[in-house]
């Protein structure tokens, strides 16, 4: 049996593939339900996407993308 995520459980990894700084640093994905969320009905697997970046002050931080796992045009 495959692994599955729990309701608005998301796993990220670190991007081993990584060859351009456009790419993300961490990749993974879950599931978020919209009924736990009050946002709706149903569960929608999404892609989760991070990048560290750096303020210009030193901390650092992660920016982060999601999107739906089933759109074949994900730009990361």
């Amino acid at each position: 049996m495959a692994f599955e995520h729990k309701p608005n459980e998301l796993s990220l990894f670190k991007n081993t593939r990584k060859d351009k700084d456009t790419q993300p640093d961490y990749t993974g994905d879950g599931k978020i339900s919209g009924a736990e969320l009050e946002i709706g009905d149903g569960e929608v697997i999404v892609r989760v996407v991070a990048w560290i970046n750096e303020m210009k002050d030193g901390t650092k931080y992660f920016k982060l993308k999601v999107q739906k796992k089933e759109d074949k045009d994900i730009p990361f």
